[in-house]
């Protein structure tokens, strides 16, 4: 940090300036919210949080190596980089005493030092690539309130084992967690309603998935490639589907459709050789082509008939197909 006397640069933790002895009076700030806060308060007067343990001053602001950031207009911080080689990054809520609301886009792209990184709560938002293409990266929480998991945002973490999203996420946009090949299970949130096109493409060790039911919509190929998931579950408020969503999920062997999906993609689950039973609820009115192709262990149940294709391109494919999109018209 800089003195406010003489200029010089001194510690982040230091008392008095080792230059011209100028004590340092450190601000203190609510690590909840980033609000500043009173010496003798018992709470904050922001977001009303307790100050026991709750509590950080401008010396915790800027870890080791600091990071690059920019103020806008109305005096909030957003941070646009991270220059220090420590692996474990707390961003702060506060920086030179201006709340930090935003995480620029690609600021911690291509790092190589970073392994865990916490978001505090005072951030509104983070920009699209904003983690991409880091190889060391293994852990994420997510305090913020965001809304969206922006584009290509952890694109290639090929180290990223667990992330912690927030309730109020509503969009994965596309290539959100793209080839992050360490991945092994995630929780969709509630009230997420559209997972982008490639959101989780291969992501090869991914074994669990949870998608809730207020999911309308699944973009192409979303979870293309993702060959160690072994089970799904279509959520009942699935309107929309882009083509070849769980395309060669070679160790897939359950697909549950929950009552009140509408549609199964084009080439929704081509080359999934090892899927055995899928029950299609009537709820489901359009389904794509080849939607079940190459999947020659499958048996196929819709409203009271059982099909067993024998063969791709067979004739109980098709009459499956033709059966479904009759009865939605």
């Amino acid at each position: 940090m800089i003195c406010s006397n003489c200029g010089k640069e001194i510690s982040d933790t230091a008392k008095f300036c080792r230059f011209c002895g100028t004590k340092v009076e450190w601000e203190m700030y609510c690590k909840e919210c980033g609000a500043k806060l009173q010496s003798d308060s018992a709470f904050c007067s922001e977001c009303g949080k307790p100050l026991a343990g709750n509590a950080e001053s401008a010396a915790d602001e800027v870890p080791v190596g600091g990071f690059r950031w920019e103020e806008d207009s109305a005096g909030n911080v957003f941070v646009t980089g991270h220059s220090g080689n420590g692996s474990i990054v707390n961003i702060p809520p506060v920086i030179d005493g201006k709340r930090v609301t935003e995480i620029s886009s690609g600021a911690f792209r291509e790092n190589k030092a970073v392994t865990d990184i916490t978001v505090p709560r005072s951030v509104v938002r983070i920009g699209n690539r904003a983690f991409s293409n880091s190889p060391s990266l293994r852990s994420v929480t997510i305090k913020a309130e965001i809304t969206e998991i922006g584009r290509e945002m952890f694109y290639k973490c090929t180290a990223l084992t667990d992330v912690k999203l927030p309730d109020t996420v509503r969009v994965i946009e596309a290539s959100a967690f793209y080839g992050c090949t360490e991945l092994r299970s995630i929780t969709i949130p509630e009230g997420v309603t559209e997972i982008g096109a490639e959101a989780f493409m291969g992501c090869t060790e991914l074994e669990i998935v949870t998608i809730p039911d207020s999911v309308v919509e699944i973009g192409d190929g979303a979870f293309k490639y993702c060959k160690s998931l072994k089970s799904v579950t279509i959520p009942a408020g699935l309107k929309r589907t882009g083509e070849r969503v769980f395309i060669d999920c070679q160790a897939l062997e359950r697909a549950e459709i929950k009552p009140g999906a509408e549609e199964i993609g084009v080439q929704m689950f081509y080359y999934c050789s090892r899927l055995r039973s899928v029950d299609i609820p009537d709820s489901v009115v359009r389904i794509g082509e080849y939607a079940f192709d190459h999947c020659p262990s499958l048996t196929v149940t819709y409203r009271g008939k059982t099909y067993k294709p024998q063969g791709d391109d067979s004739a109980e494919l098709k009459e499956l197909y033709g059966d479904i999109n009759n009865a939605g018209k």
